[in-house]
């Protein structure tokens, strides 16, 4: 980007403009720098520049930085600007050819060198195809004077040339240093190369046009610089060389010691000297042999003075050592330029010396610059202010100027074997230089390293590429100090990328190392001169053999290379996966990890072409490691990851769409070369756009200068394979051209070339390449190789594999397009592990989002997963049931999906509950999922958005128009959760969202009444609104008004049929709810109300009855309207006796006791002043309570009744007793609950518990009320959620009916009842009966060491819902009273058995299920070895037999003993110590019994428990033998148990499948049972010693960590 240039004339921009084109390499003073420098675009043509002392000051730095003494420069800042002032000078830049004007001459003339211009020492420079004379016409009068004087002086020879060593002929050698030459002098401007070689006053003399600057004064000018400059360079060699180190002044005493040496000073003189000297010709040509000779010697002299290492203590002073550093720096870089300026001397290549050199350099690394950098890290730390940060910067640089002029050395001059070794040491040594500080991230961000190791890479590079018997020994030092490079990410990746990401500069070196075994250069064939050669000429033999051999000679490179790549990769994996779990192979996994990425970011970076050999390998060797069976699956999951990074990354660089925006023919099968054919051409235009795009990428870089021939490399390899691969003549010939246009390329041609700056094509055109390359050739196998992982015995395998498809970013094409491989996906959504199932939830959804047409296919594999095992599944399961909810048109789906999150607010954990409310409020109230105004009501909306809500609230609609009465209520509490669940002012916004909901209902109602009625599909509309409104009555009967009420009376109309009673009871029903919520409806509407109801009372179904009557109560209290409920009452009574003497059990008698019933328990009949004594025809009580008039008269009825209108009468005498709850415990009530509860009809007694569960659920509620009352009390500060919200008004129309311990008093009662009736074969009834003891526990209405045992025995029940209620039941009182109930298993078990009911000739087993299963189950839940251990106790003194009880063994205790050992043996135990623990009973056990019973086995046996006891003694040694195989338990291990220790939960033991162990039951011959008793414990042998200690009868111990995690 070209910067804005300032508008002042003496801005600092002017003055960096000024000093780039200050004259170095000129004989002008470096003083008047200030007066001569003047900008190229200045407008003063010689007026020097006026300059701010700050600015002076900064110029006369820079010029001090020039001459011989310039002083050490540490900042930053600075070292820049130096560098960019300079960056003119020191490129190599081409200039153009010399145009000198001659006079016209002769052919024969003009074919000579003009010696009387140029003398030898310039001609022996330069070459004369760069100077041309051109015939000029100019007046001689034009000609300067200066031209005459400069013709005198241009015989004048060269101080070091003599004249007859100078060329006589313009035969004269090429020098690749001209360009140098002549760029000190521009020619192309008089002026400006005048005013470099004059005076201010000659040039403004030549500006006004007084002196023409004439040929001869060019060249002239040109052999003054050169002269000047080989003079200046021979004046301080001589002063070094021929002076005394004792006495002369360039040798000074270094401090702290009397060693003299080199000054400083003059070593920089030396410095610049050569470096100008090399700026104007090649210096071996320049200077003398012996003298560099003598100068290196002298500089190697002051070195070895020294004595670096033995000074470098660390008692030494820090400046000393560090002046010793800089000195030994600036000697070895005076050395290295010396060797670089002059490679054709021979005799400075010097191995000793060389060695010499490297090991100072390795010294000084080792003494001292770990050291400075420690120094650098403590003053971080401590955070001093004089840090020396800047003298480490300084330090750092110049090993860095060191480094690189060894890179050159290394490049340019061949080394022996030592010092390549040497050389190599060193570069490792300080490339890991910081693996000391890899700890410290911050530290290595702030410390310049990477300016160290970038020279020493070219370094190493070029040794790869120049000495290829050392490759191996590289390559085994780079892998060596790998994993002493730091593992974080953020500090390791420090090399940009020219895509813009960033590597570790540790990547480019293994590519580079790669690239650089490649061949630089194939043979040429002479033959080839043209661009389209003949047939002929192209099948010659010559040709043919030509290119033979070029695919011999890449044939061979490609294999080094691929030599090369196996060998880092095999280390990389082998040490990454290796089975030891020290942390270098962590760090080392990480590392590779690191590396692997590296590479892919550059894998499509045209530059770093040498990457896809090394990815490719890479993804060779992790193939065989992870289909290899001997490796663990340790190594299978890491070479797993290893191997999906690379795949994820191929699948999203390779696009198809490329080949077409390119023009290019996509190849029908690209594993055949013959389909490439068509696009040879086209690829060959792409090949040249690349290779001219690198190499003006590369330039004149050597480090770069395998790119280019790297990728011609591989196109012409490419051609070869597609050559060898075709049979036709003509592809042939046309291959065969094309091989021999590239395998003769000139990169010159390459140079002129059009480059392509649009670095977006050059990247798509190096990615085409790449797809003849076998890693896309291979995709499809290497994804399906992954997806084989689906059908893994291991879970850690099938996890992984399902986890790396689901990332992949083409993994729904793939599954659409093979329906095998998304079948076996699906097969795994019943997967053991949890971690599988969630991940193909995951790929499911993202396939069902890429492709919603499968959504009706696989729904029901999401839905499934709603009601998982694992809690992470079902969170997984629910969200993206949410996002099928919002793609999906089905009606059911939706409905269904609705259901599921329903299904979902009981969770057991919060989490799941809340999610689930969370999904279900967005699915329903979110308008803004519709773009609709939240804020608007209904009536202000569109056409178009009304028909929006309509399709967005149908699923709602048709979800409560379900007559479920449990989804009902689920419905109304999931409402009522989402207002209680949230602060002041989103329940306001909620609410506006309901009453939003609301005016649509009625607005459809309007439309479906101004609607045909015969139409099916509004009268299912019509029934959808009716439901939904009945749900959000009873949810929100707070947010109706008068207006809609108005809606609904019409529907309240008679119903002949089952859906228009459905109808009339939604109408009857939201009545109910809304009117006594109403502050203000006018009276005339609730007497045209309650008229109606009546008239629709001796016609409504029992259901609408039982919603009608409560609000006819209501209508009737409300309008102070007593008279008319005591009438209806009495009229009621009196019908229902005449009734009695004609035919009592008739439809008509129903109906009447059912309006008592439901009038008494509604009508609040204690508070109508009225004498009821008068409506009663039977002998009155003493009492005149209506309740207990009405009792009694049921009670009369009772006796008369037959068994159908018998439950009716207790169903109603339930409700008038519910009115007055103070009467279940009168005496008339609990005599006929005795005499329900002794008859035990299930159906009567069904009555009586549905009275028990209103009275409990009343009960409930109001200890809810005071729950919350209590937590809003103690809880003052805080806005209690739900302190916000009437609870009476949320609960409904329903009446305090609850007196203090009436409900305490009938369950304590009629436990027993409740208890027994749990077991009952009818599951209605059970479950009603078990729900009360859901209430029973809940509100602590009795001990719960009462119904503990009941409740663990239902927990073997085969029915899944009483089985699930029984162990959260459980789960319950373990967490409130598990210090009550946990030794109450062995009663439980005891119940199990006796509730359960075998066939005859039943076989008991021991196999992989038990019914013991769900307990065990709860109390591994609680993470508590403590109870474990205490469950398994009380199982196994069950167990416990000695030979007192052998003699009371009988048939029902055998059965009992076979139940448990299968319930103990089927168990998946968690710890290794529980199966442990049984054995060593068992043993004990045995050895007790075992002696007497086989003895009785082998007399007669006539007894029968003598018979039972050998079948206990058979079964005890099958259960032992069962533990032992599934576990894989040894004696030795059974020994060494200790019992008294708490379980270890270390590791979940690997059990053995497919045993299953038959157990002898009573049935059983004697004499088999004798047989086998005797044969089995004798091939046990058991020791029969006495027993020392019985650990079952010991105290138990309190063990510290006694809670075992799972």
């Amino acid at each position: 980007m070209t910067p804005e240039i300032p508008e002042g004339t003496n801005s600092p921009f002017d003055l960096l403009e000024a000093l780039k084109y200050t004259p170095l390499v000129s004989s002008i003073p470096l003083s008047n720098g200030t007066e001569n420098a003047v900008p190229p675009k200045s407008v003063a043509s010689n007026t020097p520049l006026c300059l701010s002392p700050e600015e002076k000051e900064l110029m006369q730095r820079y010029l001090d930085l020039l001459e011989p003494n310039a002083q050490e420069v540490s900042d930053v800042q600075q070292l820049q600007f130096y560098k960019d002032a300079l960056a003119p000078m020191l490129q190599d830049v081409p200039m153009p050819n010399i145009r000198i004007p001659v006079a016209k001459a002769t052919h024969e003339e003009s074919s000579f060198f003009p010696n009387s211009l140029l003398n030898p020492l310039t001609e022996s420079l330069l070459q004369p195809s760069e100077v041309e004379f051109v015939p000029t016409d100019v007046n001689s009068g034009t000609s300067s004077s200066f031209t005459d004087s400069t013709s005198s002086t241009s015989t004048c020879l060269s101080p070091f040339i003599s004249n007859k060593d100078a060329p006589k002929t313009a035969e004269i050698p090429r020098s690749p240093s001209t360009a140098r030459i002549l760029r000190a002098v521009e020619f192309k401007s008089p002026s400006r190369a005048f005013s470099l070689t004059s005076t201010p006053k000659k040039r403004q003399l030549s500006e006004s046009g007084s002196v023409v600057s004439t040929p001869s004064s060019k060249v002239q000018r040109l052999q003054d610089v050169i002269e000047k400059q080989v003079h200046d360079t021979q004046l301080v060699l001589n002063v070094i060389l021929l002076g005394d180190s004792k006495t002369s002044d360039c040798y000074v005493s270094f401090a702290g010691s009397h060693v003299r040496v080199i000054s400083t000073e003059i070593i920089e003189k030396i410095s610049i000297s050569l470096t100008k000297l090399s700026y104007l010709g090649d210096c071996h040509k320049l200077l003398k042999e012996e003298d560099a000779i003598s100068l290196k010697m002298i500089i190697e002299s002051s070195l070895k003075s020294l004595d670096f290492v033995n000074s470098s203590t660390e008692d030494a002073d820090d400046d000393m050592i560090c002046s010793k550093a800089n000195y030994l720096l600036k000697n070895v870089s005076l050395i290295f330029q010396i060797l670089n300026m002059l490679p054709a001397f021979k005799k400075l290549q010097n191995e000793e010396s060389f060695l010499f050199i490297l090991d100072t350099l390795h010294s000084l690394l080792d003494y001292f610059f770990l050291k400075t950098m420690t120094s650098v890290d403590m003053s971080m730390i401590e955070g001093s202010e004089e840090s020396n940060y800047r003298p480490f910067l300084s330090l750092t640089q110049k090993i860095a100027n060191a480094f690189t002029l060894l890179s050159k050395i290394v490049h340019a001059i061949p080394l022996s074997e030592a010092v390549v070794i040497k050389v190599v040491f060193l570069s490792m040594k300080t490339i890991t230089v910081d693996s000391s500080i890899k700890e410290k991230p911050s530290l290595i961000q702030n410390l310049p390293l990477d300016i160290l190791k970038v020279p020493l890479f070219d370094t190493l590079q070029f040794i790869f590429s120049l000495y290829p018997a050392q490759r191996d020994f590289v390559l085994q030092e780079v892998l060596a100090n790998f994993a002493q490079l730091p593992t974080a990410r953020s500090t390791s990746r420090t090399f940009k990328l020219s895509n813009g990401k960033s590597v570790q500069l540790y990547s480019t070196l293994l590519v580079r190392l790669l690239q650089a075994c490649t061949i630089t250069h194939l043979p040429e064939d002479p033959t080839f001169k043209t661009e389209d050669p003949t047939k002929d000429l192209v099948n010659s033999d010559y040709c043919q053999s030509h290119l033979n051999s070029v695919d011999a000679l890449l044939s061979k490179s490609r294999h080094d290379e691929y030599r090369v790549a196996n060998h880092i990769v095999g280390y990389l994996l082998g040490r990454s996966l290796r089975q030891t779990k020290s942390d270098i192979n962590n760090s080392f996994v990480t590392l590779t990890r690191i590396m692997l990425e590296d590479l892919l970011n550059m894998l499509t970076v045209p530059e770093w072409v040498g990457t896809e050999t090394l990815v490719r390998q890479f993804a060779l060797n992790l193939i065989m490691m992870i289909v290899k069976e001997k490796n663990s699956v340790t190594t299978k999951n890491t070479a797993l990851d290893f191997f999906s990074v690379i795949v994820n990354k191929l699948l999203t660089t390779f696009d198809i769409s490329l080949f077409e925006k390119y023009d290019l023919p996509v190849p029908s099968n690209f594993n055949d070369p013959n389909c490439f054919l068509s696009g040879v051409p086209r690829f060959e235009e792409i090949t040249s756009s690349c290779l001219a795009y690198l190499n003006t990428l590369c330039g004149n870089d050597d480090s770069l200068e395998n790119i280019v021939p790297y990728t011609l490399n591989q196109w012409i390899s490419f051609l070869f394979q597609i050559r060898k691969a075709s049979n036709d003549p003509e592809s042939n010939y046309l291959i065969d051209k094309v091989l021999l246009k590239s395998s003769n390329l000139n990169m010159d041609s390459v140079m002129d070339s059009t480059v392509y700056t649009n670095h977006e094509i050059i990247h798509d055109y190096f990615v085409l390449s790449l797809y003849r390359s076998s890693l896309y050739l291979n995709l499809k196998f290497f994804v399906s190789l992954i997806i084989g992982f689906l059908d893994s015995p291991q879970t850690s395998l099938r996890t992984k594999s399902l986890r790396i498809i689901s990332q992949m970013k083409s993994i729904p094409a793939i599954l659409h397009a093979h329906p095998e491989v998304l079948s076996q996906v699906v097969s795994k959504v019943a997967d053991p592990s949890a971690f599988v199932r969630d991940t193909v939830l995951d790929l499911l959804s993202t396939y069902m989002m890429a492709f919603k047409e499968t959504i009706n296919q696989l729904y029901v594999f999401i839905a499934a997963g709603v009601s998982d095992s694992s809690v992470s599944v079902r969170k997984r399961a629910l969200k993206q049931l949410a996002d099928i909810y919002e793609v999906t048109n089905s009606i059911n789906i939706r409905c269904d999906i609705c259901m599921k999150l329903l299904s979902r607010m009981n969770d057991e954990e919060e989490n799941i509950t809340e999610l689930s409310l969370q999904t279900l409020e967005s699915l329903w109230f979110n308008n803004a999922y519709l773009s609709i105004d939240p804020h608007k009501k209904y009536d202000d909306l569109s056409f178009l958005e009304k028909q929006k809500i309509k399709v967005h609230y149908r699923s709602l609609l048709k979800l409560s128009s379900d007559p479920s009465p449990a989804l009902h209520v689920s419905l109304v509490t999931t409402l009522k959760r989402m207002l209680t669940s949230k602060e002041n002012e989103l329940t306001k916004e909620f609410c506006s969202r309901i009453r939003f909901l609301l005016s649509f209902l009625f607005t459809l109602l309007i439309e479906v009444a101004t609607e045909d009625e015969g139409n099916s599909f509004e009268v299912e509309l019509l029934h959808e609104t009716m439901s939904t409104l009945f749900v959000l009555s009873r949810s929100f009967p707070f947010l109706f008004d008068y207006s809609q009420l108005q809606v609904l009376k019409p529907y309240l109309k008679s119903a002949s049929n089952i859906e228009e009673q459905r109808l009339l009871y939604y109408v009857v029903a939201i009545f109910r709810q809304v009117l006594p919520r109403q502050k203000e409806i006018p009276e005339g509407f609730l007497r045209s109300l309650e008229t109606t109801m009546l008239q629709r009372l001796t016609k409504a179904g029992s259901a609408t009855l039982k919603e009608m009557v409560p609000c006819l109560c209501y209508l009737l209290s409300h309008l102070n309207d007593d008279q008319r409920l005591y009438k209806i009452l009495g009229s009621c009574l009196k019908t229902l006796e005449e009734t009695r003497k004609n035919d009592f059990s008739s439809l008509k008698a129903f109906r009447l006791i059912e309006l008592i019933g439901l009038f008494a328990r509604f009508g609040r009949l204690e508070k109508i002043d009225v004498d009821w004594t008068g409506v009663f025809s039977f002998p009155k009580d003493e009492s005149t309570d209506i309740y207990v008039l009405l009792l009694n008269y049921m009670d009369h009825l009772l006796s008369s009744s037959n068994d159908d209108l018998r439950i009716h009468v207790i169903e109603n005498m339930t409700k008038i007793v519910l009115a007055q709850p103070t009467l279940f415990t009168s005496s008339r009530m609990l005599s006929m609950l005795d005499n329900i509860f002794e008859e035990n009809n299930v159906d009567c007694v069904s009555v009586i518990f549905r009275s028990f569960l209103e009275l409990l659920a009343a009960d409930e509620d109001l200890i809810s009320e005071a729950d919350e009352k209590l937590e809003s009390k103690s809880n003052q500060n805080k806005k209690s959620k739900r302190e916000q919200v009437n609870v009476d008004m949320l609960k409904g129309f329903t009446e305090r009916q609850w007196a203090e311990g009436v409900s305490a008093c009938l369950m304590q009662k009629y436990l027993s009842n409740i208890l027994n009736s749990c077991f009952s074969k009818n599951l209605n009834f059970a479950l009603l009966a078990l729900e009360i003891l859901q209430h029973i526990i809940r509100q602590g209405l009795a001990n719960p060491r009462l119904c503990f045992p009941v409740i663990v025995a239902l927990e073997a029940s085969e029915v899944e819902e009483l089985k699930q209620i029984a162990i959260n039941l459980h789960t319950e009182l373990l967490q409130k009273h598990e210090s009550l109930v946990d030794g109450l298993y062995a009663q439980a078990a005891t119940l199990m058995f006796s509730s359960k009911t075998f066939p005859e000739n039943f076989v008991c087993t021991i196999e992989e299920h038990s019914v013991f299963q769900g307990t065990y189950n709860v109390l591994l839940s609680t993470k508590n070895a403590r109870s474990r251990r205490k469950f398994l106790m009380q199982m196994l003194k069950l167990l416990e037999y000695d030979n007192e009880k052998l003699t009371n063994m009988s048939h029902e205790k055998i059965l009992f003993f076979n139940f448990c050992c299968s319930a103990l043996g089927g168990i998946k135990y968690l710890s290794l110590d529980e199966p442990l623990m049984i054995l060593q009973v068992i043993d004990t056990v045995l050895a007790t019994i075992g002696p007497t019973i086989t003895e009785w086995m082998k007399g007669h046996f006539e007894q029968p428990y003598k018979f039972f006891s050998g079948i206990l003694l058979c079964n005890f040694i099958h259960l032992k033998r069962y533990l032992k195989f599934v576990y894989s338990i040894t004696d030795e291990k059974v020994h060494n148990f200790d019992s008294s220790k708490t379980f270890r939960d270390k590791k979940v033991p690997l059990r053995n499948s497919g045993l299953t162990a038959e157990l002898l039951h009573p049935d059983n011959k004697r004499e088999d049972v004798a047989v086998m008793c005797i044969q089995m414990f004798e091939d046990e042998n058991i020791s029969t010693d006495p027993i020392v200690k019985d650990e079952l009868d010991a105290p138990e111990e309190e063990h510290s960590g006694e809670a075992g995690n799972e």
